[in-house]
């Protein structure tokens, strides 16, 4: 009796597991790729900005994570040291709106997916500048400005 063929021909195990072998690579050496934790490490700044870092600003501290999943799923503290041109180019749109609401303010400084990192927007929320994005998408996004010192803290995070 004679074994009926696939729909794929004789080839059928073969285009199987060249197909099996070509997910499991793709999905092995894709994801990742680019996954990891970096502390104070100097390439956060192309992770966080996809540029490079302008030669007058400096980033004082920073840490990056990125999941290993096949989506965009990150978070990022990062602080910079005052600058008034960074400040000028952060709020020159108009997208940003201070946060005012003390509910709010003490919300900016919570619900992060990481434990935040100690150097990150130290001391009484007092001290700070809080600012937000007015619309969506961007709802994590935060801005922290030292008043007295003029440094400032940028938070994101997707999950």
């Amino acid at each position: 009796m004679k074994r009926p063929v696939s729909r794929w021909g004789r080839c059928g195990p073969r285009v199987a597991a060249t197909m099996l072998a070509t997910t499991l690579g793709l999905a092995a050496g894709g994801c990742g790729r680019r996954a990891g934790t970096w502390s104070d490490d100097p390439g956060n700044w192309r992770r966080i900005f996809q540029g490079p870092k302008p030669a007058k600003v400096e980033m004082v501290h920073s840490w990056y994570w990125r999941s290993p999943h096949f989506t965009m799923e990150f978070e990022y503290f990062v602080v910079i040291a005052s600058n008034g041109t960074f400040w000028a180019d952060l709020t020159r749109d108009g997208a940003l709106e201070a946060v005012t609401d003390p509910a709010a303010r003490e919300a900016s400084t919570n619900g992060f997916f990481h434990a935040r990192p100690a150097w990150f927007a130290p001391g009484p929320l007092e001290d700070y500048d809080i600012l937000r994005f007015a619309r969506e998408p961007r709802q994590n996004f935060r801005v922290l400005r030292h008043r007295a010192t003029g440094t400032v803290h940028l938070h994101d995070g997707v999950l």
